[in-house]
């Protein structure tokens, strides 16, 4: 109610546990699947602006595995996103028109994949923070 009206948050919560037996009965974590994947959201919507907070967690997870001894994992992954959208109270042309920002991975965060343990990455990514703004037309 009042100020407070448009508030709202939302979470949801992934837990796996999967694996498989190798022959030398060594136990792996399926390819691909983590076994723990959150992602929370705090927003703010009113008629005209939407204002969103999100934040996204992946544990870590084995990409590939040739042998037992070289499975290759993925490290935790983090990320922090921020989008707000406005709506113009006018048309233009016949087309609603809105005002828009998104900032992906606010964080910085770095993608690192590694063999084993986290002490041998093999490859470290960084795509630094991304911005985009601009005006979007809806016919």
């Amino acid at each position: 109610p009042g100020v407070l009206d448009g508030l709202g948050f939302n979470a949801n919560v992934t837990i796996l546990d999967s694996e498989f037996t190798t022959q030398r009965n060594i136990d792996f974590s399926l390819p691909g699947t983590s076994d723990l994947i959150y992602n929370t959201s705090i927003y703010y919507e009113t008629s005209r602006l939407s204002v969103r907070l999100n934040y996204q967690f992946r544990d870590d997870w084995m990409s590939t595995t040739e042998n037992d001894a070289f499975a290759e994992y993925w490290a935790a992954q983090k990320r922090l996103d921020f989008n707000v959208k406005y709506d113009l109270p006018w048309q233009t042309l016949g087309a609603d028109l809105s005002l828009y920002l998104n900032a992906n991975n606010l964080n910085d965060a770095v993608d690192v994949r590694y063999v084993q343990t986290e002490r041998t990455p093999n490859q470290v990514e960084r795509y630094g923070r991304h911005y985009m703004a601009g005006i979007r037309a809806n016919f």
